[in-house]
This record gives C-alpha cells, structure tokens and sequence, in this order.
C-alpha cells in the first residue's frame, strides 16, 4: 500500500509543478474540487489551493468544470505529440471497455484509448476472454481515474497505468487471475506478485491446466 501511495503522488508530481496555485473548494466528506459557486459547495465549503487538492486525490467536479493542471493534447497522433504524453497524469471518465487490458477514456469530450502497462488479457476467441472484460467492465465503467502514461504503441494507443483513487487497476486485473505480467515490457515487482498469488489461488484463467498465453495466441 505505502509503495502505491508513493507511486501515485510520484506520477501526480508534474500534475503540481504545472499547476496555477489558485484557489478551489472541497466539501468535508467529498471526493471532487469545485468551484466556489457550484451548487456542491453551498452546505460545506472548504478553501484549498488547487496543487493541494491535486496532491491529496481530489478529482474535477463535472457540473463546474473547475481548472485543471494538465490535459492530454488536442491531437492523438503519436508522431507529433509523443513527447508531450510520457510521464503525464491525466483524470477522465473511462467510457469504454474494448478487452480486459484496453478502455476508452473520455477527456474533455474527447475520447481515447488506453492500453494497461505491464499485462495481457486473453484475446477475443480465448478462453476468459468475456471474463476478462467484464472483470475490467466492473471496476472501471463510469468511473473516474487517473491514468499516468508512459508511452504509444504501435497501434496509436496510450499505454498507462491506471488507479481508481489508490487502488492500482493493472495489479487488480492481474491478482483476479484474469492477465497475465507481460514480462516482455515490464519489470513490475507488484504485478509480478499478483500473478504468482493468482496461480497459486487458480484464480480466473489460473484454472486450466494450461491457459495459452495471448502473446503466443496472436502468433
């Protein structure tokens, strides 16, 4: 937990360094910053500077649409805007669920995808395939995250590492039993972990004798 705790404010760190230190507000028991006038604040109202509420989780209310400290470019094209993209965290509401391991993410009304870092989920026509999806369906639909990416595949898609408040989904993902560490691209200790924790428990996929990998199946 204190390694995911670091993790997050280390990705979070550049959101504060670009931030405009202006003021937004908070409620006692919410998750969101707000704007002094949205209606969310009018019961409970607490001032706070904007790198403060980024470094402790808060999110952007979506009925006041307060500022925030970084956007991903206007633009998806990989080749002109790749330099801008890595080691940038962004906040968006995940609209989309393609596979177990890929999702659309929605920012300022334009949608993107995102492909996890470090796992993969069985391909459609492989056994867990569904499971998978609605594995990743189920704690991510709807929900605001944020994504801190890393780098642009070959097939023009951002690949991040994604939390829901603290909680890291591609580890979550991978200790269900439903990807597997793609060691090929990752050296993650903590997904590591959560395959070995996942076979031995035959979790998800885990529960065939001999599950095929997705890298082997795409062959």
């Amino acid at each position: 937990m204190r390694r995911r705790a670091f993790l997050v404010l280390f990705f979070l760190w550049p959101l504060f360094l670009f931030a405009e230190d202006q003021y937004v507000y908070i409620t006692s028991t919410g998750t969101k910053y707000h704007t002094e006038s949205c209606s969310y604040v009018a019961h409970s109202k607490i001032k706070i500077l904007l790198s403060d509420a980024l470094k402790k989780g808060y999110l952007p209310c979506k009925v006041c649409n307060p500022p925030t400290a970084v956007e991903l470019p206007s633009s998806p094209r990989p080749e002109s805007n790749e330099a801008s993209i890595i080691h940038r965290t962004v906040v968006g509401t995940v609209t989309g669920i393609t596979d177990g391991d890929t999702v659309t993410l929605l920012w300022h009304n334009q949608t993107y995808r995102i492909r996890l870092n470090g796992i993969d989920c069985p391909e459609r026509g492989q056994a867990y395939w569904k499971a998978a999806k609605e594995f990743t369906a189920q704690l991510l639909f709807s929900k605001p995250v944020s994504v801190h990416v890393v780098d642009i595949d070959r097939y023009g898609r951002y690949v991040g590492d994604i939390y829901l408040g603290n909680l890291y989904i591609n580890a979550e993902i991978v200790r269900a039993g439903y990807a597997w560490h793609y060691k090929k691209y990752s050296d993650d200790s903590e997904l590591a972990r959560c395959e070995i924790e996942a076979r031995k428990k035959r979790k998800g996929l885990w529960q065939d004798a001999h599950p095929i990998p997705p890298w082997e199946f795409r062959r």
